[in-house]
């Protein structure tokens, strides 16, 4: 072999092995220093439900921070805890304490770099505290409860509600800024009232209702207290309702058609009511003018027992209009110190007859009268727009047939119209005697006939209704209403004769709506009628 080639071939492989001898040496280098961790603060201290972010920092000799690998070991952690690994902060979020006033939380966090060497792990040591933060709550009156408005406090209310209310709903409004367990008790001090009660949870928890009926009492009121306590782990909150019972008492005519006094006989009215004969109340009786006015001549009357008893009396000329009122009254006590007049009544429209008048200007002026309220009636027509209300409503239930109806409807018109003929004849008859100077007692029998008259006007009306409800109800079970009576007189409302408002066969004066008149559930359709209805008239 040539001495030169020789030697350049031992160069290049001396070149070579050097090469492969420094790659060697690469791989067989390790790192055996582990990744150094520190963290700002091991032993932080905060609220319940309070977040803290604590920084941290990880050195490595031979691995880029973002190389590293970082473990945070939670697993016995009561809080939620996250790392954020690019901002170098661990972020811890403190669980609520439903009981406890403390609590001890950690976890720990290590590192391993690419050599595989881990860390010491280091224990990050928690204390939670518990917000020291009382529950507060309020009590909200029942929609049935009155009165309570000039004394109530967010815990305490003193109110008035009537027996016999249903579904009685008291609410009490929950406010807490931890997350205490609340425990709740509450009890009712008179027998009577206990065990009555239901318990009902908000949705969200931030309320809680209880609801009840409230029971019937004998006597004029009966108080008792409703008590709810309410406990977190930091405070008791006590809610006092004070609840006053009133019995509402329901009063009611005897039955009786009569709505006239005699000046020669008196007269006598009787009432009932719902509570025992030795019920505890002021009874009271007044009379006055339909409109309320004072009375401005003698009329003498006592209260025995449930009668109203009136006695003869004389010195007036002319019938007048009265409105009798029977009264219970009865004074509640408050637990806020305030009071409470409870007062039930009863009224009657009645007419004082003058019939002891001796002169005959009296009759002549009551049968003026009686030719007014007769051409009102007349124009009113109301008994035949009852006759309609009904004829339609009957067709409309397939209890009678369309031409049924139509026959109907021109059969009680041509009634009232033959009772209007008849009328037209007294009142004729009746002028042509007072225009011939004609005073005598045949004549006072004649207005008083067309009196009858006029307060019976429609009679035949009613009577048709009557047989006609009658053929209905033998071939149907008819109990949603009822037909005019036949039997009832016209009465006195607001200074028109009516058969049907204020007529106690019909309906009531509802009291806790200002006097305002109802018609019964099986008469509500004689509201078409109803004189104290402006857009009825």
């Amino acid at each position: 072999m040539d001495a030169k080639l020789f030697k350049v071939s031992a160069v290049c492989a001396a070149l070579v092995l050097a090469g492969c001898s420094k790659e060697e040496t690469a791989v067989d280098t390790t790192d055996t220093t582990a990744p150094a961790i520190t963290v700002s603060n091991t032993s932080p201290s905060l609220n319940e439900g309070a977040r803290i972010e604590i920084p941290f920092n990880v050195l490595d000799q031979g691995t880029e921070y973002s190389n590293l690998s970082i473990t945070l070991d939670s697993s016995g952690t009561t809080g939620d805890v996250t790392l954020d690994k690019a901002n170098k902060v661990i972020v811890y979020q403190a669980p609520w304490l439903t009981s406890e006033k403390s609590l001890s939380d950690g976890f720990s966090i290590s590192a391993r770099d690419q050599a595989g060497n881990k860390s010491e792990e280091v224990s990050v040591s928690i204390t939670v505290q518990d917000i020291e933060s009382g529950v507060e709550a309020e009590i909200v009156a029942p929609s049935q409860a009155f009165g309570y408005e000039n004394t109530q406090t967010p815990t305490a209310l003193n109110m008035w509600i009537y027996e016999g209310e249903s579904q009685v709903r008291f609410k009490y409004n929950l406010s807490e800024d931890d997350a205490d367990e609340l425990e709740v008790d509450f009890n009712v001090v008179e027998p009577f009232f206990k065990n009555n009660f239901t318990a009902e949870m908000g949705e969200s928890g931030e309320s809680f209702t209880l609801v009840s009926d409230i029971p019937r009492i004998d006597e004029p009121y009966a108080d008792t207290l409703l008590q709810v306590v309410i406990q977190d782990n930091d405070t008791t909150v006590q809610l006092d309702a004070n609840i006053v019972i009133i019995n509402k008492v329901s009063m009611a005519w005897a039955a009786s058609e009569d709505t006239f006094i005699s000046e020669t006989n008196g007269a006598m009215f009787s009432f009932t009511h719902s509570e025992e004969s030795d019920y505890d109340a002021e009874v009271a009786v007044d009379v006055t003018y339909a409109d309320g006015s004072p009375l401005d001549f003698p009329l003498s009357y006592s209260l025995e027992g449930n009668n109203v008893v009136f006695e003869p009396s004389d010195g007036f000329q002319g019938d007048r209009n009265v409105k009798l009122t029977v009264s219970m009254t009865n004074t509640i006590p408050g637990n806020g110190g305030e009071t409470f007049v409870e007062r039930v009544e009863l009224t009657r429209n009645l007419v004082v007859s003058d019939d002891r008048d001796d002169a005959f200007i009296s009759k002549e002026a009551e049968f003026q009268e009686y030719v007014a309220h007769y051409e009102d009636l007349k124009e009113r027509e109301e008994d035949v727009r009852v006759a309609k209300v009904l004829a339609q409503y009957w067709m409309l239930n397939d209890y009678i047939t369309f031409v049924e109806k139509n026959a109907l409807v021109s059969d009680v018109e041509n009634l009232l119209a033959e009772e209007v003929t008849e009328l037209e004849t007294q009142i004729t008859a009746i002028n042509s005697k007072l225009n011939s100077g004609d005073s005598g007692e045949e004549l006072s029998g004649e207005i008083d006939d067309f009196v009858g008259s006029v307060k019976g006007m429609g009679s035949s009306v009613r009577e048709k209704l009557y047989e006609q409800f009658s053929v209905i109800k033998e071939k149907t079970d008819v109990t949603d209403h009822q037909v005019p009576s036949i039997a009832s007189t016209a009465t006195f409302v607001n200074d028109k004769l009516t058969q049907y408002a204020g007529n106690s066969t019909y309906g009531y004066f509802d009291k806790s709506a200002g006097d305002r008149w109802v018609f019964s559930e099986k008469y509500a359709y004689l509201k078409s009628v109803d004189v104290l209805d402006e857009y009825c008239m």
